[in-house]
């Protein structure tokens, strides 16, 4: 996989951890397939707006950092660590403002330029 490819990657990440979803509109194309989908969900690029969007809402200090980006062919394991302290409850949870670190691995399949799974 390129660099080119690696930084379309690497993008997805920066649009979870600043909740800007517009960047996920040039990376990922409309047609994206989400593994899995909540009920009521969107089958396509909204339901990763709504994913990725909210979690710098519940989490306002969220960083990601992606730790490798392994590649062959059109797919991409990434593997990353994820760190802040939620704001509110999740998944019926009430973290009480303590911190929280994750870690976490992702296989997307992209087409030239755009993501297509994740």
């Amino acid at each position: 996989m390129s660099e080119h490819n690696k930084a379309l990657v690497r993008k997805i990440y920066q649009a979870t951890e600043t909740g800007d979803t517009a960047i996920l509109d040039a990376v990922v194309t409309g047609h994206v397939i989400e593994h899995p989908l909540n009920p009521g969900q969107p089958p396509d690029r909204e339901a990763l707006k709504q994913i990725f969007g909210g979690f710098s809402v519940l989490v306002p200090d969220l960083r990601i950092t992606v730790e490798d980006i392994i590649a062959a062919g059109d797919r991409a394991a990434v593997r990353s660590t994820v760190t802040g302290t939620p704001a509110g409850p999740y998944l019926g949870v009430d973290p009480a403002g303590r911190p929280m670190r994750a870690g976490g691995a992702v296989e997307d399949t992209r087409a030239p330029g755009l993501v297509l799974a994740d």
